[in-house]
């Protein structure tokens, strides 16, 4: 089950298998306690990738869409100001003061504000992936979700080349009438989802996903009232996305509260502007035409343009400012211990690990080889058979080498690791990627299983305020978000 102190969006083992997507460093996990198989990995390579994992794949892809954006960045760098923090200092600066009056140390508080603005989100962030998840069906418009484009190549592939689809609108409308079909199918993952939000146990013990759901669909049929409002759901969510995610003045807001160290007896005042904020921009969706500015959006992808300079933004150059001076201060981009390589690749979006059987690297011959159950690849290594940012070729055997199924951008990608680093890269065909590329885009990538050490080294053990001394102010805090996702529950009534 979610919850606000796990750093993951999780459905709720009533929905399906456990599936994470992780805030802070925008991994997917859609099956983290079973790895994938050779079956799966043909699946792959043939574009046809087994359908019981495609439910989870369009929900966390989602999730990952909107972690990829200015506010994710925010909330990471937020985060991470908090761990350093943990271990620069020695548990809370305040030590045992009277913290529900006097306040807390900016690790505390920036913790604290994390886990608030994640509480205040979280309606949205579940609507828009259930949204995605059961509901929406591209229609070839220029702002096309990644959700949808990273699901065609990989679980449509093999449809579409049988087909011989000529172009892009027959591709659309074809994977739409097979998306829908796969849907309605009373054994899916999808119709376990629904059967979910109808049940009373999961409205007690989770109602953000049905309260957010019926948030998102309220404003799509607000926007499909308008005249002129393209007729493709999946661009009405993903002008969505931007709206929350992109927008500069509520990502300055947060990285502006996160950066204060109060003293004051109200220890929520601080966050009530973030509060206030996200529930105006929610009512504004309500009484504006959303319509026109879904078309703005589109117009705006199609040429090119800045999402920010759409009318739909109100904005000026200090929020940039904000935002930029808090990404720099607090590390994201920048490879440091605060950052590590995990943080340098959250705009890939990864979603399976392959467990392997055996791997054989030839340094000499520069290729490596591998297989898990009847399936096999032979591809070329990195770098002259080192991995990537490595001067000095390693060993052949290693007991952390796995597999892992990436997308960057909408280009499907399996990546080859060794002892923790990338040595090999290839698409579907499995070709291998160009070294040039796989420098520039996935350079210091590194496993899964490294992202699970450093969170649980970082998080778990370095987790100041939720509990002791600053778990008042903690509780304090969370009042105030959760004030605000009363207000969005009130808009839809």
């Amino acid at each position: 089950m979610w919850n606000t102190s796990s750093l993951v969006f999780a459905p709720s083992d009533l929905v399906r298998p456990l599936a994470t997507t992780d805030a802070v460093s925008n991994v997917v996990e859609l099956a983290p306690d079973s790895p994938l198989g050779g079956q799966a990995m043909s699946g792959f390579m043939r574009g046809e990738l087994c359908q019981s994992y495609l439910s989870r794949f369009l929900h966390e892809g989602a999730h990952h869409s909107c972690f990829d954006t200015r506010l994710g960045a925010a909330l990471a760098s937020v985060e991470l100001h908090a761990r350093q923090l943990g271990f620069t200092k020695t548990g809370c600066s305040h030590g045992s003061l009277d913290n529900a009056t006097r306040g807390a140390g900016v690790g505390c508080h920036n913790r604290a504000v994390f886990n608030a603005a994640l509480e205040l989100l979280r309606p949205i962030l579940e609507g828009i992936a259930l949204r995605m998840e059961l509901d929406v069906l591209p229609g070839g418009a220029s702002s096309v979700s990644f959700a949808m484009l990273r699901a065609v190549p990989v679980f449509f592939g093999a449809e579409a080349r049988s087909r011989q689809l000529s172009n892009d609108e027959e591709l659309w409308a074809s994977f739409s009438v097979w998306l829908a079909g796969i849907r309605s199918d009373s054994g899916s993952g999808f119709e376990q989802t629904r059967k979910a939000l109808r049940s009373e146990e999961l409205r007690a013990q989770a109602p953000w996903y049905l309260d957010g759901y019926k948030l998102i669909s309220a404003l799509e049929a607000n926007a499909a009232a308008s005249d002129a409002c393209p007729s493709d759901s999946d661009a009405v969510l993903n002008f969505l996305v931007s709206y929350f995610g992109r927008d500069p003045r509520f990502a300055a807001l947060l990285c502006s509260c996160a950066k204060t160290n109060p003293l004051t007896p109200n220890a929520g005042a601080s966050f009530s502007s973030v509060v206030d904020y996200l529930v105006g921009r929610v009512r504004l969706l309500f009484s504006s035409d959303i319509g026109g500015w879904v078309a703005e959006f589109n117009r705006a992808v199609s040429a090119g343009v800045p999402i920010e300079s759409c009318s739909f933004f109100d904005h000026d150059e200090r929020d940039f400012g904000v935002v930029r001076s808090a990404l720099s201060y607090l590390g994201v981009g920048e490879l440091n211990i605060w950052s590590p390589p995990v943080l340098q690749h959250r705009h890939v979006f990864r979603f399976g690990i392959v467990a392997l059987d055996a791997i054989d690297c030839d340094w000499a011959a520069g290729r490596v080889l591998g297989h898990s159950g009847s399936w096999s690849f032979e591809c070329e290594l990195l770098e002259g058979g080192r991995p990537v940012g490595e001067t000095e070729s390693r060993k052949a055997a290693w007991p952390d080498t796995q597999l892992e199924l990436v997308f960057v951008g909408s280009i499907p990608i399996a990546c080859v690791f060794v002892d923790g680093h990338l040595v090999a890269a290839f698409d579907q065909a499995g070709s291998t990627i160009h070294p040039t590329f796989a420098e520039r885009w996935l350079g210091a990538i590194s496993p899964v299983g490294r992202h699970r050490e450093w969170s649980r080294d970082q998080f778990e053990g370095l987790n100041p305020g939720e509990k002791g001394p600053c778990a008042d102010y903690h509780s304090a805090m969370l009042e105030v978000a959760t004030s605000g996702v009363d207000a969005l529950r009130g808009l839809v009534g």
